[in-house]
């Protein structure tokens, strides 16, 4: 009987150990939730700032469309590759095909076969319109091809100019096209390549 009594007592004292340690075990289980929860961690704002700014820099540009310019080889063509980087920054693919004929190139412009022309100066232009009949305005003053131009009108109708079809002038692609052509990076390719061959127009 006593025997009974004192195993009967041992299993009591040891079911007793084991709750105790299931319920220490269930509280540092609780306690690590606890810690874990998202009100206790703790999130670095500028770090969430800048991861948005890192995806926001190198996302890409959404592409508006194509601006097609027909140029000389020289100068024309050679600003023109430099400012398809910078076109392309304002979502703009500038494509460019060289011809050296500027009545060719202007009738293609004329045709609507191309929107720009960026070889001819605007006395020339305005002799294609009076000969053709056509419909070309300038949009752009872009270069002098002298190294001093004066204030003369004469001169004015010496500046090399991006030509349009009329109307198209103040289309997005075309005033986006003029704006990097009136940069100041253009402005200075302009100054460090051809030593005062050309001189930007203002």
């Amino acid at each position: 009987m006593k025997k009974k009594i004192i195993l009967a007592a041992f299993a009591a004292v040891l079911t007793a150990g084991i709750l105790t340690g299931c319920g220490n075990k269930e509280k540092e289980i609780t306690d690590d939730m606890e810690i874990m929860t998202g009100d206790s961690l703790e999130i670095n704002p500028e770090e969430g700032e800048a991861e948005e700014t890192e995806e926001s820099e190198n996302a890409a540009v959404e592409m508006k469309g194509t601006v097609t310019v027909l140029a000389g080889a020289t100068p024309y063509g050679e600003i023109l590759e430099q400012a398809k980087p910078l076109l392309a920054e304002k979502g703009w693919e500038l494509e460019v095909t060289i011809q050296d004929d500027y009545v060719q190139a202007d009738e293609a412009v004329e045709k609507g076969e191309f929107d720009a022309c960026y070889l001819q100066t605007i006395s020339d232009l305005d002799s294609f319109n009076k000969e053709k009949g056509a419909h070309l305005v300038n949009a752009a003053e872009i270069h002098y091809g002298m190294s001093e131009p004066s204030q003369s009108s004469q001169a004015d109708s010496d500046a090399s100019i991006i030509a349009v079809k009329e109307g198209n002038q103040e289309s997005e692609g075309i005033q986006a096209l003029i704006e990097v052509l009136k940069s100041g990076e253009i402005r200075s390719f302009i100054e460090n390549t051809y030593d005062g061959a050309i001189v930007a127009c203002e």
